[in-house]
This record gives structure tokens, C-alpha cells and sequence, in this order.
């Protein structure tokens, strides 16, 4: 039993390190702009089949959704980051403005930031879940961040704690940086995705 459960630790340690190396080659293979969305979407895709026990080889089913996503995951990932900078540069501006009204206009470009920061942690797990249109993905997204508040904000704050802990050791950041956050937000979203569609099916059939 002992063995087995390091076993299996080990395996995830694995995993989770070629992920990591993976979503970084394949980020810059699209040149990092046009990267980074295809390569979230294919990690997620991976992690999806693991978590139902499926067998494959990682590599090649990586480009495959890697090539498969690769506009349709752009048309969303460019989107959110024009919207992330647009509200970031906000906050920079505001930062060096000084007026009555500045302290609100910050609190308010903060709640934005952070809220806007949950729904993009969240999208792409439900991307992989939802068939269809961007729009329609946008749409499920934006009802899960909202309907499963505090989820979304459990999600926010592990992956915040987890910057920390990446700031205190460094040395994790080359093999599990992203990876390692990209798991933790997998679980709890597909808990709580799976969870919602179940309770919408029970509610159904009454």
C-alpha cells in the first residue's frame, strides 16, 4: 500500500514536470502570444484524460490538440489578453493619479482585475468540457465563475499561495511553476463543473 502510494506520487511528480516543460515549449512555438492559449488548452485536455484513467501517449496528443485548438483557443486567448492588459494598464495609470476619487477608481479596477483574473483561470477548464462555439464557452465560463463563487475564489487563492511558495523556492519554477497551478485549478473546477451539471440533471428529471 505504502509503495503504492509513492508509486503514484512519483508518477504525478512526473507528470506534472513534462506538462510543465511542454506548455513552455509549445507557449514559445507560437511565438508566446500565440502560444500560450493553444498549449493551456491541450494541458487541461491531458489532464482531463488522466483524471478519467485513460491511456495514451503524452506527446503526440499534445500537438494533436495543440493543432486541433490552435485558432479556436487564439480567438479566446487573444480576447482575454487584450482585456487583462487593458485592465492592468489601468491600475499602473491609476497607481500614479492622484485625486479624491482615485482610491475608488482603484478598488473598483481591482475588483475588476481579480475578478476577471478568476474567470480566466477557470474559461479554459470549461473549454475543454463545453463543445461549440467561443461565444458559448465564454457564456458557461462566465455562469460557472459566477453561480460557483466561492470555488472561484478558493481557485484564486490557491494559485495565489502557490506564486508565493514559487517565490520562496525558485527552484521549482523551471519544472512546475505552471503545471502545478494549472492542476490545482483542473481539480477544483472539474469537482465543482461536474458537481453543477449533476445537480442540473437531478433537478431535471423531478
Amino acid at each position: 500500500m505504502k509503495e503504492s502510494v509513492i508509486l503514484v506520487g512519483c508518477n504525478w511528480v512526473v507528470r506534472l514536470a513534462y506538462i510543465n516543460v511542454l506548455w513552455c515549449v509549445f507557449t514559445m512555438l507560437g511565438g508566446i502570444i500565440f502560444g500560450w492559449a493553444p498549449a493551456t488548452v491541450s494541458s487541461f485536455t491531458i489532464m482531463r484524460r488522466w483524471m478519467e484513467k485513460e491511456e495514451f501517449r503524452i506527446l503526440p496528443y499534445f500537438w494533436k490538440i495543440y493543432k486541433k485548438e490552435f485558432l479556436q483557443a487564439n480567438a479566446s486567448g487573444l480576447i482575454n489578453l487584450v482585456i487583462f492588459i487593458i485592465l492592468l494598464t489601468n491600475l499602473l495609470i491609476l497607481s500614479n493619479t492622484s485625486s479624491l476619487l482615485t482610491p475608488v477608481f482603484i478598488i473598483g479596477n481591482w475588483s475588476l482585475f481579480l475578478l476577471f483574473t478568476i474567470f480566466m483561470l477557470i474559461f479554459y477548464v470549461v473549454y475543454t468540457f463545453v463543445e461549440g462555439s467561443t461565444l458559448l464557452k465564454y457564456q458557461q465560463a462566465l455562469f460557472f465563475s459566477i453561480s460557483r463563487l466561492p470555488i472561484s475564489l478558493l481557485i484564486l487563492l490557491v494559485n495565489a499561495s502557490w506564486v508565493w511558495i514559487l517565490f520562496q523556492f525558485p527552484g521549482l519554477i523551471l519544472l512546475f511553476s505552471v503545471s502545478v497551478s494549472l492542476l490545482f485549478t483542473f481539480v477544483l473546477a472539474r469537482f465543482s463543473w461536474l458537481n453543477m451539471i449533476a445537480n442540473y440533471y437531478k433537478g431535471s428529471a423531478i
